[in-house]
């Protein structure tokens, strides 16, 4: 059965220690965090001289706007330094911690069911003189997901191998079978809660990505088994803070962004009146309670699930994390690949 890799392998090690065997998940590695003012860096703590230390050249596609931490020191005083710029009496200059809303419509998701033994039914027949045998073939014998780069697949909820159709909707996972001379449901997986699910399908395995799973991580990535279908199953999951944005696929590789948006932080407050002493003390209160965070209060973290073993913990390392330049918002992408 062919496995999607999911997710960098920087803690894979310990995850494997607790599941016994190499998982199929592992833990993210990169994430954006809002960088400060150039006059608001703070020094390298973890360096040796007394001069401070210059950031780290921007690496890689995002040479133009991140800038590569090396510490978690390092990460959280960035982090914290641009917060003290955008903290007033009432909180965060943006007006607080709204959360972000879905991608796609539920409704969308429904009619998938439909769509699974209407248009996307039976494979189109084999050119003539094609062996009776042979396997089905991509752009020939049925239609694959509309894509905006050759070999990047992108995810779907409806995804067929010409075989069989699976399709989200009303909070399942259809399997369609399409060998026969009409298209015949198998069975039907209910998912997890959640109001966003697209899946990617390689071989006899289902990436599903899901958003609003109801729970504090409220994204997630789910791997099924389909190789029965009478017996489709969820044999992985990993939840992740934030919101699911999208994702690609390229042979085996998946790569899933999720956005986070930090949650309320512990001691803020509010005037008790628009006076000036009220204004000022509600400020006072609010900025020290910045200083105090730590990066738990800023990063998202993930619950890794298999056959009984769990692993927990904050999303990235801080050495493969990185900043903008210039200020762009309080949320954190991470990206698991």
């Amino acid at each position: 059965m062919k496995r999607f890799a999911i997710l960098a392998a920087v803690l894979a090690v310990a995850l494997a220690a607790c599941a016994g065997e190499e998982p199929l998940m592992t833990v993210p590695t990169a994430l954006t965090a809002p960088a400060p003012a150039p006059d608001t860096v703070p020094p390298d703590t973890t360096g040796t001289g007394t001069e401070p230390d210059q950031p780290d050249q921007p690496v890689g596609l995002f040479a133009s706007s991140l800038v590569e931490m090396d510490s978690c020191p390092a990460l959280l005083e960035r982090i914290q330094a641009e917060a003290l710029e955008q903290v007033g009496p009432y909180g965060f200059q943006d007006g607080g911690f709204g959360r972000g809303g879905p991608v796609f419509m539920e409704d969308m998701a429904e009619s998938s069911a439909a769509d699974a033994g209407g248009a996307a039914g039976a494979p189109a027949p084999a050119p003539a003189g094609a062996p009776a045998s042979r396997a089905p073939e991509a752009g020939v014998d049925y239609s694959t997901t509309n894509i905006q780069e050759a070999g990047v697949d992108e995810p779907d909820i409806v995804k067929t191998d010409g075989r069989r159709i699976l399709a989200t909707g009303g909070g399942r996972l259809w399997y369609v079978d399409v060998t026969g001379e009409k298209p015949e449901l198998r069975s039907s997986l209910w998912l997890p809660e959640g109001w966003v699910r697209e899946m990617f399908m390689s071989g006899d395995a289902v990436l599903m990505l899901l958003s609003g799973v109801g729970s504090e991580y409220d994204g997630m990535v789910a791997m099924i088994d389909i190789s029965d279908p009478g017996r489709m199953a969820i044999t992985e999951t990993l939840q992740v803070s934030g919101s699911y944005v999208s994702a690609r696929l390229v042979g085996e590789r998946a790569t899933a962004v999720f956005s986070y948006h930090p949650r309320p932080l512990p001691g803020f407050v509010y005037p008790a009146s628009d006076s000036e002493e009220s204004l000022r003390r509600a400020e006072e209160i609010n900025r020290q309670a910045v200083r105090e965070t730590t990066l738990a209060d800023w990063m998202p973290s993930y619950r890794w699930e298999q056959g009984g073993a769990v692993a927990e913990g904050r999303c990235a390392d801080c050495s493969a994390s990185y900043v903008p330049q210039n200020f762009s918002g309080r949320n954190l992408v991470s990206v698991l690949t």
